[in-house]
């Protein structure tokens, strides 16, 4: 397998070659469906039949309903989250509490703040468009110690995002760098803060000046994207959504490959969780982003 520097995206028959490779690498649990070309969101759905094509729950009890990221700044998904998700998530928590049931809200993120900053109502930047956050305040607030918070993206305290990003490396064989320039050109994509990338050392100058000259996307000395190169990125890494400016899906190519393996391999993680906290005798309650939850819908029903 060449390494990241013999590596050049403009040969088709590389790119294929890659991509094939991380791709077949992947075993999609029982009941698993993929979202891609289906009519999942809320442009598509009335609210009440977007909750309802994403919502599971276990045999167990344990309680999943997906959501559109409110980061999407749209009014659709601020009236989606307010009138419906927080309802149907609170009142099935004060069901199960009411029983008896131990909860915990599985926060789908790596630990980003502390219990602290959780009573306080903010963790700074982002935390008033972050939908889990939000979802984790609201519950706490209500029923205090009675719902635990963790995080699906975390193993034994460690970031989910480290870990997950070994495993992706080392069940595909590809390298560590190429796996690393997929991941920060997905979370570039979605909007998050280049500063806070680079402090992580998630964008490297290496991975900066690589971007630029394949992709045409200067990053050095900006602090934030323009909404052209965020939606540039955004399509490199998942190349089957649509929208204003790419009207028809893409191929796959190694670095939607690397980010569809990287949420795999999330999703697994997110089953494993489940389990063990069922094992525990309680109940997990989930928020995912709307193609986790709808693509897991099945396999969380047989769990």
């Amino acid at each position: 397998m060449k390494e990241y520097s013999d590596f050049d995206p403009s040969e088709t028959p590389e790119q294929e070659k890659l991509t094939k490779q991380i791709l077949d690498k992947i075993e999609r649990p029982r009941g698993w469906r993929p979202s891609e070309g289906q009519e999942n969101n809320l442009e598509d759905n009335t609210p009440e039949e977007f909750a309802e094509t994403h919502r599971a729950v276990t045999p167990k009890g344990s309680f999943v309903q997906g959501t559109p990221h409110l980061f999407d700044g749209t009014e659709e998904t601020k009236n989606y989250f307010e009138k419906h998700l927080v309802p149907q998530v609170l009142d099935y928590v004060r069901k199960a509490v009411c029983m008896g049931k131990k909860v915990t809200f599985l926060a789908e993120s790596d630990p980003r703040w502390t219990d602290e900053q959780l009573k306080g109502g903010s963790y700074g930047a982002g935390a008033e468009d972050d939908e889990q956050f939000q979802m984790a305040r609201k519950l706490k607030d209500e029923f205090g110690d009675k719902v635990e918070v963790k995080f699906w993206d975390e193993y034994d305290g460690k970031p989910g995002s480290k870990v997950d990003r070994e495993k992706v490396r080392k069940e595909t064989g590809i390298s560590d760098l190429l796996v690393r320039t997929g991941l920060v050109i997905d979370k570039m994509g979605q909007g998050e803060d280049l500063e806070g990338l680079r402090k992580d050392g998630d964008l490297t100058p290496e991975i900066e000046d690589y971007i630029e000259k394949e992709h045409g996307v200067s990053l050095q000395e900006k602090k934030i994207l323009s909404e052209e190169d965020r939606l540039k990125l955004y399509y490199i890494a998942f190349p089957k959504d649509v929208g204003e400016s790419h009207s028809e899906p893409s191929p796959d190519t190694p670095y939607s490959a690397i980010t569809t393996y990287f949420n795999y391999v999330r999703d697994r993680n997110l089953l494993e969780k489940i389990k063990r906290i069922e094992d525990a005798g309680g109940i997990a309650v989930i928020t995912p982003g709307a193609s986790h939850a709808w693509e897991l819908k099945g396999a969380i029903e047989l769990a």
